[in-house]
């Protein structure tokens, strides 16, 4: 049987882990919808560093099993952002628990509504969460173009 999991905020120390998990699911889920130009861009965007600086202005949270880091996802403003599970618990309801958790801490915090930009691979599960898609996006990475789904969720239904 699985060991529990529980959340936690993200702390300085965590950032390394943090980092290599961000990386490691980006090369397993996103590699099949982004360029190998998107993909370094993409993966320039959450080095150590870049992960540093995020969390000076963003409220981020980690699914932790013992010792080890299996999720993430962050809050800033009413943006979900850093959305990440550990590739190999992938499908263990570790993501939906987390999404879940960040709308209850946005609820907390006073939001009616959130959002996010989905990647083209991850539309599926934002809408089977309640997610509903408002308009494509087409942010800036590090000097690369992605195309992206910007979705809300209403809070006040939750």
């Amino acid at each position: 049987m699985e060991a529990p999991f529980f959340i936690r905020e993200l702390i300085s120390t965590d950032i390394p882990e943090a980092s290599a998990l961000i990386t490691e699911n980006a090369q397993h889920t996103l590699a099949t919808v982004y360029s190998e130009t998107q993909m370094q861009a993409f993966l320039s965007y959450y080095t150590e560093k870049a992960l540093e600086e995020k969390m000076t202005s963003a409220d981020f949270f980690c699914a932790m099993i013992d010792d080890e880091i299996v999720g993430m996802i962050g809050l800033e403003d009413n943006m979900v952002i850093g959305f990440y599970t550990k590739v190999s618990y992938l499908g263990r309801g570790i993501g939906k628990i987390l999404l879940n958790y960040i709308e209850n801490f946005a609820q907390q915090k006073g939001y009616i509504n959130i959002q996010l930009a989905s990647s083209p691979i991850s539309i599926s599960f934002y809408e089977k969460q309640g997610w509903l898609p408002i308009k494509k996006i087409y942010p800036t990475y590090c000097g690369v173009i992605f195309e992206e789904l910007l979705m809300k969720k209403d809070l006040t239904a939750i």
